[in-house]
């Protein structure tokens, strides 16, 4: 219903966020559970785990048996894992360099080229910096959702 509302196609990639208005820990059971995920086709984030850069699409709240939340439709943007900096000699720059380059990029693009890569790709365009691969799931994660799964556990 979101999604209408925001004026988005159901291939538009998103990201999902939530906020508990009453800090219930059983509303944050339910929506990590499984089963959310599998009928939203989404992983929801927690708002407080998003980084500054999150661009709100639309957002809505609701109240589910005396339980309160927000939800946010973000739009899908790339995250890179915090160990980046060491796999990048420590140098800070770099990582931001990377950081506006996969920013930049079409998420399907990167997608498919990390298909293609079989999970790697090299980006070689970084003026100033040398080439550096980087893994899916590893380096870099292509939504908050992804991210936010790989570093629950």
């Amino acid at each position: 219903k979101l999604r209408k509302t925001a004026q988005l196609e159901p291939t538009d990639l998103i990201d999902v966020y939530y906020e508990s208005v009453d800090n219930s820990n059983t509303l944050e059971e339910i929506l990590q559970s499984q089963y959310i995920r599998d009928v939203l086709g989404n992983s929801l984030v927690p708002k407080a785990a998003a980084t500054s850069d999150m661009v709100v699409i639309c957002e809505e709240s609701h109240t589910v048996h005396d339980m309160s939340f927000v939800i946010y439709i973000a739009r899908c943007m790339p995250v890179l894992a915090a160990d980046l900096l060491s796999y990048a000699s420590g140098n800070s720059d770099h990582v931001e360099a990377l950081r506006v380059y996969l920013l930049s990029r079409s998420i399907s693009r990167l997608k498919n080229e990390f298909q293609t890569g079989n999970g790697k790709i090299t980006v070689r365009c970084i003026e100033g910096y040398p080439p550096i691969d980087l893994q899916l799931g590893k380096h870099v994660f292509l939504s908050a959702g992804d991210f936010y799964q790989a570093n629950r556990s």
